[in-house]
């Protein structure tokens, strides 16, 4: 599911992030998530895109605490490496380009826009170095963080 910040409505960022708040709850009820993994935000060159991405980013953290949802924050550098994606030769059409194209070849998925590849291979990742297995594991759900 995605979810259009444009789409919850006219009024001010804080109506439109209660509107979020109460959409994302609705998802994470309705399929059980137990961890959410993110890309932590990018401070570039602009510097109002950085606000209000740290703004959203502050609120989601606040909704899962609320929630009481473990959560990771993964920075691109670390997941793309994961995903053998070089960083810093390639531009980011060409770093978007070779995600899709390895979970494609991974997978077979052949119809899937370049976020949700980057979604798929930042899973990987967290899978793969943030979270271990309890000792007593019954399930695939039971897991600490590192």
């Amino acid at each position: 599911n995605q979810i259009k910040i444009s789409s919850c409505g006219n009024g001010s960022y804080l109506e439109k992030a209660l509107t979020i708040e109460s959409v994302l709850c609705d998802i994470i009820k309705e399929h059980k998530i137990e961890l959410v993994v993110m890309e932590d935000i990018y401070l570039g060159f602009n510097l109002e895109v950085f606000k209000v991405l740290n703004t959203l980013q502050s609120h989601l953290m606040l909704t899962f605490i609320k929630m009481k949802l473990p959560y990771i924050i993964v920075s691109a550098i670390q997941w793309k490496s994961f995903a053998n994606i070089t960083v810093g030769s390639k531009t980011r059409e060409l770093q978007k380009k070779a995600g899709l194209i390895i979970v494609r070849n991974k997978y077979g998925i052949t119809d899937i826009s370049d976020d949700i590849s980057d979604s798929i291979l930042i899973g990987e990742y967290a899978i793969s170095e943030c979270v271990k297995p309890m000792p007593t594991q019954t399930s695939i759900w039971d897991f600490e963080i590192n």
